[in-house]
């Protein structure tokens, strides 16, 4: 798993000029005088990697406008705009910021720990209204985290596997659901695993006519071939396909109907790492640096009572999960060389911490055989296009882009040369609000010491450095 050392999360070693242009581009953020559109940041000499192509675009310079990608182009022959804010970072790697499309924040204090992880946006995968206030509150600059993708609460059968689940037993009802979440404002719905066929079909046709995409399990009384069949636009977890019974003579057969179908597939490998790691050392979990900025919330899933890991039998849950790691990473390879597009999610706060978690999905997908560039596409490029089909008229992002909503990392070093150069970060853009790496620690520290006094398997040995 990639982690990030003390002296990665300490304050880089800032030039005069840097200091000048941090405090001119707060300025511009926080000045209410000054137009949005008049907020022009350029990074210049920085080597790109826009992620919709196989290459590092060497001295280049990058010219961001009221929160999109304006330019890319040479640093010698690009023009900058006058009165822009030069950040001048000869050497630097600038790439799309990360994606996690399948998060379960149950709060607002680990937003920031995505970013601090390089994380800009995140699909979460049971919404809410809270949720919907945060997205908003965002997108106005009033809350520091990722962009967030909302489904609506899950839909699922009777009765529901979770009492938070909408429950719904006739196509009428089915029906309603979808249009009252789409009227809400989510993303896209989420469906569960009990919903019967004839309830799924309504859900599947009824978001082809709003249009809203439908994301989520496999329901196991409709089964894969059928959700491929009717164009589920994604399954949540590649654990669902063997759930409902995968065998492996199968694979090719399931890629071709996911190719027919345009079905995405994200690969929450990360969980299965995460419970087996749990169970062979929980209290290194429990005593794992990120917990102190961890909420209330997300601790109670950590505690032995809670924690999904720890089974009445625990020798036949680690077979179970270590007899699927390798068959999953074997079937997930295959879709993505059959051109399906694989996210990257990590179904955290459940499993693991805010950003931490997807940098342990990305060496879960190394180990599957992807190419460091594969995988960078997996939790950039992917995830934008995966948006963009189920809802054409949204923003686009996940390339370094014109055009594009300018989400971005910049790095010390080339992360497609070694994937641990993501924790190598100097700071982060999220819809075009650029915050260097110390402000959002300074952020993160304020939440721990708020919440110091609720975490009590935190000792002294997670204090940041």
């Amino acid at each position: 798993m990639l982690v990030r050392s003390g002296a990665d999360k300490s304050l880089r070693r800032w030039t005069i000029a840097t200091v000048h242009w941090r405090l001119a581009w707060v300025g511009l953020l926080c000045d209410p005088q000054v137009p949005r559109e008049r907020a022009v940041l350029a990074f210049e000499h920085v080597n790109v990697i826009p992620t919709d192509r196989e290459q590092v675009l060497f001295d280049h310079t990058v010219i961001v406008r009221s929160e999109k990608f304006m330019a890319v182009g040479p640093a010698a022959s690009l023009e900058v705009p006058a009165g822009a804010v030069r950040v001048s970072a000869p050497g630097a790697y600038l790439a799309p910021g990360l994606a996690d499309m399948h998060a379960h924040p149950y709060d607002t204090d680990g937003l920031p720990s995505y970013l601090v992880h390089g994380v800009t946006t995140i699909g979460v995968m049971h919404g809410s209204p809270s949720v919907l206030d945060w997205r908003r509150r965002i997108r106005a600059r009033a809350l520091v985290g990722p962009t967030i993708y909302a489904a609506g609460p899950s839909v699922d059968g009777y009765p529901p596997a979770n009492p938070l689940f909408v429950s719904v037993e006739t196509e009428a009802q089915a029906r309603a659901v979808i249009r009252e979440q789409k009227r809400a404002g989510y993303d896209f719905i989420k469906i569960y695993s009990i919903l019967n066929l004839r309830e799924y079909d309504a859900i599947l046709d009824e978001g082809k006519r709003q249009p809203i995409p439908v994301w989520g399990h496999i329901p196991w009384r409709v089964g894969m071939t059928r959700i491929l069949a009717a164009g589920q636009s994604n399954v949540a977890h590649v654990e669902e396909f063997f759930t409902v019974g995968i065998q492996d003579a199968q694979f090719e057969e399931v890629v071709r109907l996911a190719q027919a179908g345009h079905t995405t597939v994200t690969a929450s490998l990360f969980a299965y790492a995460h419970m087996l790691e749990s169970i062979a050392d929980l209290p290194s979990d429990l005593a794992d640096s990120e917990m102190r900025y961890h909420s209330p919330a997300g601790l109670s899933e950590k505690l032995p009572a809670t924690n999904r890991a720890i089974r009445r039998d625990p020798q036949s849950f680690v077979e179970l999960l270590t007899g699927r790691q390798p068959r999953m990473r074997r079937f997930l390879k295959m879709l993505h060389d059959g051109g399906i597009l694989v996210l990257a999610g990590t179904d955290t706060e459940t499993f693991g911490f805010p950003g931490t978690s997807l940098l342990g999905e990305l060496a879960e997908l190394r180990k599957g055989g992807f190419t460091n560039y594969a995988i960078m596409q997996a939790a950039t490029r992917n995830a934008g296009e995966a948006v963009a089909v189920g809802a054409p008229t949204s923003e686009r992002f996940g390339t370094v882009s014109p055009g594009n909503r300018a989400d971005l990392i910049l790095l010390d070093s080339n992360p497609l040369e070694d994937l641990a150069n993501l924790c190598k970060i100097r700071g982060v853009m999220t819809g075009g609000r650029w915050l260097p790496i110390s402000e959002i620690n300074h952020l993160r520290d304020s939440i721990a010491a708020r919440n110091r006094d609720v975490h009590p398997f935190v000792g002294a040995s997670t204090a940041s450095s």
